[in-house]
């Protein structure tokens, strides 16, 4: 088996079928797609028995006796996968069919990568409403800021997951665990890319506020510091650990402001 796809799914009844058929659908079809339940509440489980019946045996279920949060449920997908490569996909986004064979194809030219995003379209129950599109090669500068890959996007090598351990499942990495990834990889020597097409489709409600409780950002402030730390550019990276903790401090109709105007200059997911 090439590549593995991870699937997280919380509560996601009602767009978990279309994620999944997103998968089934790719034109690369060297694949797996592992499911995990993590504890939901609402008719998941009997959707995903539904799509195990449509699909067949590459569909692989798992499902955690209660909600464990993202990151363990990555890693016991990951614990579960045999492929060579291994992508990560949401419960509520869609796959545009290219998109495994465009990565797998990159990575296969490009032996300096250890794992590629791509752009995405945003969308909510109106249709597609924006974009987001990180730099094509992120330099580890490019880190401060923001993440500089759309999570559910990327696929890895696995060798370079493995070595980083998978996501790191302590209580500070929570909402953070693709961030603290992500730097972690690069202070071991591995880099990232994305490719620069639309090949993904993310949900994300256009009314939605940008709202984080304040210990999330507290989460950020600890990930970036010892990212940064380890990437050796904690000193002249100060101003941007502290970038959350002062953004979270601030009204919340003047962050949307700022959010509002940050997006229409720029492209990406993370909020201010």
């Amino acid at each position: 088996m090439k590549v593995s796809v991870l699937m997280g799914v919380y509560n996601g009844a009602d767009t978990v079928e279309r994620a999944i058929s997103s998968i089934f659908q790719q034109t690369f079809q060297d694949f797996e797609c592992i499911v995990c339940d993590d504890g939901s509440t609402d008719d998941s489980s009997a959707v995903l028995c539904a799509c195990q019946q449509k699909y067949g045996p590459r569909l692989v279920l798992l499902e955690n006796e209660h909600n464990r949060g993202l990151a363990p449920t990555l890693n016991r997908c990951l614990a579960a996968a045999t492929g060579a490569y291994i992508a990560r996909m949401d419960a509520d986004d869609v796959s545009a069919p290219e998109r495994l064979e465009r990565q797998v194809a990159f990575l296969q030219t490009h032996e300096d990568v250890s794992f590629v995003g791509c752009c995405a379209e945003k969308f909510d129950e109106t249709g597609v409403y924006g974009e987001f599109c990180y730099p094509a090669f992120p330099s580890v500068k490019d880190l401060r800021w923001n993440a500089c890959f759309i999570h559910p996007t990327v696929l890895f090598r696995r060798e370079a997951l493995e070595a980083a351990r998978g996501y790191d499942e302590g209580e500070s990495r929570v909402r953070c665990e693709d961030y603290d990834l992500w730097l972690r990889l690069y202070a071991m020597g591995h880099h990232g890319a994305n490719l620069q097409e639309k090949l993904f489709f993310y949900y994300e409600g256009s009314g939605n506020l940008c709202k984080r409780k304040y210990r999330y950002r507290v989460n950020e402030a600890v990930v970036r510091a010892a990212g940064f730390r380890a990437n050796k550019m904690l000193l002249r990276s100060l101003p941007y650990v502290v970038k959350p903790l002062l953004v979270g401090l601030l009204p919340v109709k003047l962050r949307n402001r700022l959010q509002k105007m940050w997006q229409k200059n720029e492209s990406g997911t993370s909020c201010i």
